[in-house]
């Protein structure tokens, strides 16, 4: 079955390549503007010849003589970055209606109309259910982070070897992993269940997410990882690519430019993959749990 509605996905997601070359321009358009933004602070430490030296190889006495000399500069985007990620989150949960609706409605005919009709129709009420999300992975991640400690603290205080330690760390990130798909997971289905229900109530909608995931849960977590997994050989591929480009030529840095900007794409490209999957899981399993 897992084969069969990762092959549907595939197929909605390669039929929606349009709307992939939207949620490029989008955030390239976001993009763009915090980087004119900051051209003149770039500008100024691009003079500093131990930038480039940074660029190329860290090292953290060059990094302290940077913010030494160019302190100002620095420190002075800093505040801006929170309010940028903040900027990309609602862009995202904007877009990401239009996402779920061209799924749940399974038309394969992009319309950047109906597209965008769709997302401001389902904008307010995504909000509210990434802000309960939001609640609801500070009380995970603050009730997990406080077991692991007890568990890390009683472990070594009891062990014999390093080895004991090692093993908790890597249990502990394995957890931790699971644990962050998990909630992705619930996120995701409460907004397919929002706009295939036209739920107008969010905290049911992700009380139903979260019912969906625990009764199917091998299945949810596999949808969403085949993705991922993806996106990591991508990102493995683009890295040695760019090593062995390195950016010693205007051609290369335009070559490397080039290899961002498809990493970019593929990465909303398997954003759609992922909803698409997740959305044939849940219309196959919905007969199961009303």
């Amino acid at each position: 079955m897992i084969v069969r509605v990762l092959q549907t996905g595939w197929r909605h997601a390669v039929a929606q390549w349009r709307m992939a070359a939207l949620l490029y321009a989008v955030n390239l358009s976001a993009a763009l503007l915090p980087a004119l933004a900051f051209r003149s602070s770039a500008s100024s430490l691009g003079t500093f010849p131990a930038v480039q030296d940074l660029l190329s190889v860290f090292r953290f006495s060059t990094f302290i003589d940077v913010l030494r000399v160019y302190g100002r500069e620095v420190t002075g985007v800093l505040p801006v970055l929170p309010w940028l990620v903040l900027l990309f989150i609602v862009i995202n949960t904007f877009l990401a209606g239009g996402i779920v609706a061209s799924f749940c409605g399974m038309e394969m005919e992009f319309s950047g109309k109906g597209f965008f009709s769709s997302c401001a129709e389902y904008f307010f009420r995504f909000l509210r259910l990434l802000l309960l999300w939001g609640v609801c992975v500070v009380i995970v991640s603050g009730l997990s982070l406080g077991i692991m400690a007890v568990a890390w603290s009683w472990i070594t205080d009891n062990a014999q070897t390093e080895t004991a330690g090692l093993t908790v760390l890597a249990v502990a990130g394995f957890v931790f992993l699971l644990i962050a798909t998990w909630m992705v997971a619930i996120a995701d289905y409460a907004r397919i269940i929002v706009v295939a229900n036209d739920e107008r109530r969010v905290f049911r909608a992700f009380v139903g997410g979260a019912k969906f995931v625990a009764g199917n849960l091998f299945r949810t977590l596999l949808v969403l990882l085949v993705p991922l997994l993806i996106f990591v050989i991508a990102l493995v591929i683009y890295f040695v690519k760019e090593d062995w480009l390195g950016m010693t030529s205007a051609g290369t840095v335009f070559l490397v430019f080039v290899l961002q900007q498809a990493l970019t794409m593929v990465r909303h490209w398997l954003h759609i993959f992922a909803y698409a999957s997740e959305t044939t899981l849940y219309m196959d399993q919905v007969p199961m749990i009303v």
